[in-house]
């Protein structure tokens, strides 16, 4: 690994087309992915981050402040495309010159220029590849921020100047402001970095610039979180604390180690296994043959076991994309494995076994059909158009949320308000609640993204088009009526069952260990929402004497509530998801934690007290990092 992998000559046809070959192949692929764009609205975070990269706003943790801006950079650069294809457009650029980079890559490991073009070709070609590669997701940026940066490492590796290691390591850093797996790669990466002797006290000079390329793209979020209010502010930070839980992903910890012994043997690794298979099918043994025989082997081992490790620890619906890196470390073991092979064959056989390694995901992989979403975004423009002014579109469906948010801003500014309700709640009655209480016009309803209040009884339509999200609605005592365009239907509260409280004083406390249980316990016939709560942790159950909690006020900053109990218990507050609060019990700072899988709860001690949740509106400033992220409701 400390040596330099042979190189062939500099100067003759092969130097010409080695040089060549990264730039045709990216050309190539960028005619492709482009022909593939849909420049209608997506579905989905593709909708949410189409809207964000034209508005400003920000997604969920860590909030990738760079992406944004590039994507905003675009919009503005290209004002003749719609908001949806000048993102997907940014998606095609950085994919088509990753998988040039991918081809660059081959030949910095010693392959030649038609195996690393074959083997370049065949990773553009993979379905998970094409599949984000002419939509707005943040993993094209990721890919080639990392392909960029190992590319930089390995030609330090070659020549041992200091600025590809420099370069490399800038790139880096800027990978971890935009997506913290790249910590996944980071060992392949040093090993590359440490193949030579590196200059200390040269490369110490350039700390503070790594360091900057790391964090200071987060001022973004700290501005838009300050900032006149936009279409979508997910990821704030009020301090220094709040700032943190994004960067370090905290929301996400829930999903890691989720899977047990036995699942990750019975599920998830035959999940993998059958993953890479569809994806690349006789090219893995090709990819094998790379892996085993190279000299750069630990490199290769490195970059692909740590990305899949990840996916093996990591539970979530969408968890193909994270094995992108991992694809990228099989086609440059492809790569070698071609060449390799090819040098055994009779002459004449290389250059058909290169075509048949670049064609094969093609021509064998699984199909993936452009987006054609002309009719969806048709769908959700006239639902938002059939809305009246002043009401308030609801939906319970995420990737039509998003959609129904994009159209109402790029069609009106921002009219009308769509308030996006995770379809969880509609196992959970007392989100149902929430929406009762306010077409009953007993209370206002709370709307992000900076918690303004709507009036009490304000109109409500929603976006329903399935009807067992109405069923489930019925259910809990709201009726729909259709108004307008199909899918379209106006909210009515029924008087019974009554809807339960703002603030509920839970005598029981159910600990469970995973969303998944957290429903279920929500759904057990011996759950009583007015005395029961669910939180995430180990696994147990609490008891305290029933008592009594009331609410005094409620404003868009603050919200005042009485609780009275001889032994203490655990205050529900049903309309605080998905915000930042402060959390005071007789004045003194208190924690609080999720309750019920979307509100905020907390534990009061016995006796009587006064509960007070207020929005924390001062500058950001660094001194409060030492309150802790404790007193926040994290998204």
């Amino acid at each position: 690994m400390n040596e330099a992998a042979p190189r062939s000559r500099r100067t003759g046809p092969e130097h010409a087309a080695r040089r060549a070959a990264p730039f045709a192949a990216s050309a190539l692929f960028l005619g492709l992915y482009g022909a593939r764009i849909d420049p209608w609205v997506g579905v989905g975070d593709t909708a949410k981050l189409q809207l964000i990269g034209a508005t400003l706003g920000t997604p969920h943790a860590p909030g990738y402040p760079t992406y944004v801006l590039l994507l905003h950079l675009i919009s503005r650069l290209l004002p003749q495309l719609t908001w949806a294809a000048s993102a997907d457009l940014f998606s095609a650029l950085c994919m088509a010159t990753t998988v040039g980079l991918v081809v660059a890559l081959a030949g910095e490991l010693g392959a030649r220029p038609l195996p690393a073009l074959a083997a370049g070709t065949a990773f553009g070609s993979l379905a998970a590849v094409r599949g984000v590669a002419s939509a707005a997701e943040v993993y094209p940026f990721h890919l080639l921020l990392l392909a960029g940066a190992l590319l930089a490492l390995l030609r330090w590796r070659r020549h041992g100047r200091l600025a590809p290691l420099v370069c490399g390591g800038a790139l880096l850093s800027l990978a971890l402001s935009h997506h913290s797996t790249i910590v996944c790669s980071l060992p392949a990466a040093l090993l590359l970095a440490a193949s030579r002797r590196p200059p200390l006290r040269r490369l110490l000079a350039w700390a503070p610039v790594f360091l900057l390329l790391a964090l200071a793209p987060f001022a973004y979020v700290v501005w838009r979180s300050y900032a006149p209010p936009t279409s979508h502010l997910e990821m704030q930070a009020h301090s220094a604390a709040q700032l943190w839980d994004g960067m370090s992903g905290a929301q996400h910890r829930a999903n890691l180690l989720q899977e047990s012994v036995e699942g990750l043997f019975t599920e998830r690794l035959p999940w993998l296994g059958g993953q890479l298979w569809r994806q690349y099918g006789w090219l893995l043994a090709l990819g094998l043959l790379g892996l085993l025989a190279g000299r750069d082997r630990a490199f290769l081992a490195l970059l692909a076991g740590g990305n899949a490790a990840f996916t093996l620890a990591y539970t979530v619906p969408d968890l193909d994309v994270y094995l992108l890196p991992v694809h990228l470390a099989l086609a440059l073991a492809i790569a070698l494995g071609a060449q390799r092979l090819g040098d055994r064959l009779p002459r004449g056989l290389a250059a058909p076994l290169c075509l048949l390694v670049a064609i094969s995901p093609a021509l064998f992989g699984p199909r993936q059909p452009p987006a054609r979403n002309a009719g969806w975004a048709r769908a959700m423009a006239a639902t938002v158009d059939a809305v009246p002014a002043g009401a308030v579109l609801v939906s319970f469906d995420y990737p039509a949320s998003m959609a129904l948010t994009y159209e109402a801003w790029e069609r009106h500014g921002g009219a009308p308000r769509v308030l996006a309700v995770p379809e969880v709640a509609l196992q959970v009655p007392l989100a149902i609640d929430r929406l009762r209480r306010h077409l009953a016009g007993g209370a206002p309803l709370r709307l992000g993204p900076r918690d303004e209040l709507l009036a009490p009884g304000t109109p409500l339509l929603c976006h329903c088009p399935d009807p067992s999200t109405r069923e489930a609605l019925a259910r809990q005592g709201i009726l729909t009526m259709a108004a307008g365009p199909p899918g379209l239907y106006r909210l009515q509260g029924l008087p019974q069952p009554k809807p339960l409280p703002a603030a509920i004083l839970a005598s029981r406390l159910v600990t469970v260990t995973s969303l998944r249980k957290a429903i279920a316990a929500i759904q057990d016939p011996k759950f009583m929402p007015a005395r029961d709560a669910v939180r995430l942790g180990p696994e147990g159950e609490e008891r305290r004497p029933a008592g009594s909690a009331t609410l005094r006020a409620v404003s868009p900053d603050a919200v005042v509530v009485d609780v009275a109990s001889p032994g203490g218990g655990w205050l529900v507050l049903t309309d605080l998801y998905a915000s930042r609060w402060t959390v005071t019990v007789d004045g003194r700072p208190a924690g609080s934690f999720r309750a019920d899988v979307l509100f905020l709860g907390l534990p009061v001690p016995g006796g009587s007290h006064r509960v007070e949740v207020r929005r924390d509106r001062r500058p950001f400033a660094l001194a409060r990092w030492l309150r802790g992220p404790w007193g926040y409701l994290l998204p």
